[in-house]
């Protein structure tokens, strides 16, 4: 997640004595890292067209999803390029002069900014369902009148606490050529990933886990009353059981991510001799490196999964690039699953028009 970690483990890696990937070993991780960056690519990128086409997809929570595709694009257009380059150049840094020292500073920059919006935007989507729940009765912070101030809010935030990198990354120079680096020193390195974990990581997944067990719980307690409900009621209610559980799955899937990552630093941080002697020492920083950037790739796949409304837009755009495909990207849904009629268009727009128990679709 953070720009500087990356380039002092390789600085480390680099220093430490180790013998370089071979050949074949570089090659599978371009190959990796190559279809990463086009499954994010376009996964991303399919997602903001559909929104953007579908006026029936215009719910906070289909806005917020929006929010983090677009950051989630920053990873394969500057994260995972620099990473395929660092498997051939370390840390050499080819562009010299003032553009060079900009994207030393950049690169890290883009990377953690995509990262914290993609946390915030989790969050905001999580208090969103949390208000739609369990308290429907009261005014949502996030409204369809206000929600761009909240998007624009989770774009400044990480720019403000991320400023600092454009003083922290330099280029240097040696006899070994320009190098980009973090220059601050391992301490300052070690205080900021002490403080980056805390609020950008565990306090943010802290308050999902607390708002959306408090879901949980409240859709069950009304699960139990739905026996006296009328029917439309009872859709309402199983609308959000199924939206709860695609968002439980982006934000389990981002934990997994993680994880590995996050551990991988801890024991580099506390136990580093366990970490810098083992022969398996760059497999496990591309293992846990590489899990953490497939968080941005994993997304698109699960809203065309469990979402009809995602599905039906995936199947469109198919539709005008593959003029002759076949419904297997679909799965068994016949045509009238695929195409709304004039009844359904009009309820979902008011759906999509009302504050209160949007729905994705699914």
């Amino acid at each position: 997640m953070d720009g500087q970690i990356n380039s002092t483990l390789e600085l480390v890696n680099s220093t430490s004595g180790f013998d370089v990937n071979s050949l074949a070993s570089t090659v599978v991780k371009t190959i990796l890292y190559s279809i990463l960056l086009l499954l994010s690519s376009i996964g991303n990128t399919l997602v903001i067209i559909i929104v953007y086409r579908d006026e029936t997809l215009r719910s906070n929570v289909d806005i917020f999803i929006v929010n983090m595709a677009v950051s989630d694009l920053l990873i394969p257009v500057f994260a995972i390029p620099k990473r395929i380059y660092e498997l051939y150049m370390d840390t050499i840094w080819l562009v010299g002069g003032h553009f060079g020292s900009f994207l030393c500073k950049f690169f890290p920059f883009a990377e953690n900014i995509a990262n914290m919006v993609s946390v915030l935007t989790l969050v905001m989507i999580a208090v969103e369902r949390f208000y739609s729940v369990v308290l429907p009765i009261y005014k949502p912070p996030v409204t369809k009148t206000n929600r761009l101030w909240f998007v624009v809010a989770s774009w400044f935030l990480p720019i403000g606490a991320f400023s600092h990198l454009f003083f922290s990354w330099k280029l240097k120079l040696d006899t070994n050529g320009r190098h980009c680096q973090y220059s601050w020193g391992f301490q300052a390195w070690k205080i900021e990933f002490y403080v980056f974990f805390s609020f950008v990581i565990a306090l943010p997944l802290f308050l999902i886990a607390f708002l959306y067990s408090t879901v949980i719980i409240s859709l069950q307690r009304r699960k139990r009353k739905l026996n006296l409900a009328n029917e439309q009621r009872k859709r309402r209610e199983k609308r959000n059981r199924k939206i709860v559980f695609l968002l439980l799955l982006l934000v389990t899937v981002f934990i997994l991510s993680w994880t590995p990552y996050s551990i991988f630093i801890f024991l580099y941080l506390f136990q580093p001799a366990l970490i810098l002697h083992s022969v398996h020492y760059k497999r496990m920083y591309f293992a846990a490196l590489f899990s953490s950037l497939a968080f941005t790739a994993i997304n698109p796949c699960l809203y065309y999964v469990f979402s009809k409304n995602y599905k039906r837009g995936l199947h469109k755009c198919l539709t005008y690039l593959i003029p002759f495909h076949c419904d297997c990207f679909v799965g068994s849904a016949n045509e009238g699953e695929l195409v709304m009629n004039r009844a359904e268009i009009e309820m979902a727009r008011q759906r999509a028009s009302t504050v209160r128990f949007t729905d994705l679709g699914v």
